[in-house]
């Protein structure tokens, strides 16, 4: 009877594993939403859908250029985040983005001041890799003055003045800036407009079912009670100077 007992357990649970769908997800650091260690805002969400849904998402942290090519290869299923609907031409010919996102606000920081007068003339403006055509698409600058390289080394170069400025997503900036412990730096919105960013999965049949299901189970699930503590930095001014409190 144990053994019986025993053998419809352990078919349960190969039942239920079988049923599950395994989806490849890439996503870059982007703090708050992605952490370098796995968590994150958006990370919480995809456990959320985990929980309405048959999904089991295997998330791997990826450079959002790499991330990209593996999604156009086919190794990875879903990827982000995305600059929402303002990806390039190329990006859209393999993929396309699920009916989900969130606003977010992009800044230039400074260490001095005068920098954001003279944004124009500065050589040297850190920006995480795989973002400078966008970033020049949407600022003006050109692609020239962006210096790419990973979020907390950028931030670190700015505050000893080895990069002239730095350019990103608000929150994931100033997350960062205060995690390092980095204080009295200037910042201005830069485009005025907010830009939204989202999740992609591949252009192709598979795709599709996967847009699909994912923005079914979106629907199922409390997103502002997710995002809550996403929005504290969201009512600050366009100018202004970060300090940490």
């Amino acid at each position: 009877m144990k053994k019986i007992t025993i053998f419809i357990m352990l078919t349960f649970i190969l039942t239920v594993i079988t049923a599950q769908q395994t989806v490849s997800v890439g996503v870059e650091p982007f703090p708050p939403m992605i952490n370098e260690d796995g968590t994150g805002f958006t990370i919480d969400l995809l456990h959320e859908i985990e929980k309405v849904s048959d999904f089991k998402f295997d998330i791997k942290i990826y450079p959002y250029n790499r991330a990209k090519i593996e999604l156009s290869l086919g190794t990875l299923d879903l990827i982000g985040h995305t600059p929402y609907k303002v990806e390039t031409e190329e990006f859209y010919q393999y993929a396309q983005e699920i009916d989900w996102n969130i606003p977010t606000i992009t800044d230039i920081y400074v260490k001095n001041k005068n920098n954001l007068n003279k944004i124009d003339k500065l050589k040297k403006i850190g920006i995480p890799r795989g973002n400078k055509e966008f970033a020049s698409s949407v600022t003006g600058i050109k692609i020239e003055q962006f210096y790419e390289g990973e979020i907390n080394s950028l931030l670190k170069m700015l505050s000893t003045g080895r990069i002239d400025a730095f350019w990103f997503e608000r929150v994931s900036s100033m997350t960062t800036l205060k995690k390092l412990g980095i204080t009295d730096i200037y910042f201005k919105q830069l485009p005025t407009q907010k830009i939204s960013i989202g999740l992609a999965v591949k252009k192709d049949d598979k795709g599709d079912k996967l847009r699909k299901k994912l923005e079914d189970s979106l629907k199922k699930i409390d997103q502002n009670k997710v995002f809550a503590a996403y929005y504290e930095y969201a009512n600050l001014p366009e100018i202004g100077k970060f300090l940490i409190k």
